[in-house]
């Protein structure tokens, strides 16, 4: 079959974007890196801009992980990308698909104005986490105990629990639910909070070095957080809570808009998936 005559007029990459994860933690044949070893990042085609508006595809994730595997095809299973590479790549996709002015709503902390402002998402880019302290294990006794980021797959699963679990705490929130039948509903819903938090812990614990072997066999290490203290799981559950945290990307610098007040402050930012792809209007 002959080349297509307009190939020429495809699609190219808008910008080169470097890892957080500086390329660990993927799964042998799932990204690809140019030489300079960073990866381009495509703008979105039409057909992108209508897939991820669908609710039921965003909800189960497949609409990410659709945009991704259109616009970084240096990656060939999205589901696999580590949490900690993960906004930063859809902010990117966002930038070279849409531009990096984005309009944000927020309150000022000073003198509580509400008001519209346009941030230039390249700030985001520019200050990528640390992601070091993944290499820094945790000591409990004679043991180190090192971490690895969880998966856009494993998250998604997460997150649909979550849902489920918003949509117990409706039911018990609703005065024409049985007080027995909330009692049933809300001693499984602890039992279900208990397991997601042992499975999400077992999925992030990478190995635990013994004094004789490095230990990796999930079944193990789940049966090793199920018996070990309060203390060492505290411990654990800790640094997890750090680490989660070099997921999340910088706060925004804001000043106020309000003449009177002109505050500067810094903006959480999290991405809605909702809206994040809409362009501006």
């Amino acid at each position: 079959m002959s080349q297509n005559p307009l190939s020429q007029y495809f699609r190219k990459p808008i910008m080169h974007i470097e890892l957080p994860s500086s390329a660990k933690y993927y799964a042998k044949g799932v990204l690809t890196l140019a030489e300079s070893g960073d990866i381009p990042i495509y703008p979105m085609t039409a057909l992108d801009e209508i897939t991820y508006k669908t609710p039921d595809a965003l909800f189960n994730g497949s609409a990410v992980a659709n945009v991704i595997r259109s616009c970084i095809p240096a990656i060939s299973d999205p589901w696999q990308i580590p949490t900690i590479d993960l906004n930063l790549l859809l902010t990117a996709i966002r930038i070279a698909s849409i531009g990096s002015d984005m309009e944000i709503e927020s309150t000022c902390p000073k003198c509580e104005d509400v008001a519209d402002y346009n941030i230039d998402l390249r700030i985001l880019l520019d200050n990528p986490p640390d992601t070091s302290l993944y290499d820094e294990p945790i000591l409990i006794g004679d043991l180190e105990v090192f971490f690895h980021p969880l998966t856009y797959k494993q998250v998604n699963e997460n997150n649909k629990h979550q849902f489920n679990d918003a949509q117990l705490q409706r039911a018990l929130a609703d005065d024409n639910v049985p007080e027995d039948t909330k009692l049933t509903l809300l001693s499984s819903a602890f039992e279900k909070i208990a397991e997601l938090t042992f499975d999400s812990m077992t999925k992030s614990l990478k190995y635990i070095k013994t004094p004789d072997e490095i230990v990796d066999d999930k079944k193990f290490i789940r049966e090793f957080l199920t018996n070990i203290d309060g203390d060492a799981f505290n411990t654990l559950k800790a640094r997890l809570i750090e680490l989660k945290k070099l997921e999340d990307l910088d706060d925004l610098p804001i000043q106020c808009s309000n003449e009177k007040c002109l505050h500067e402050y810094k903006q959480p930012f999290t991405l809605d998936m909702t809206h994040f792809f809409e362009r501006n209007s």
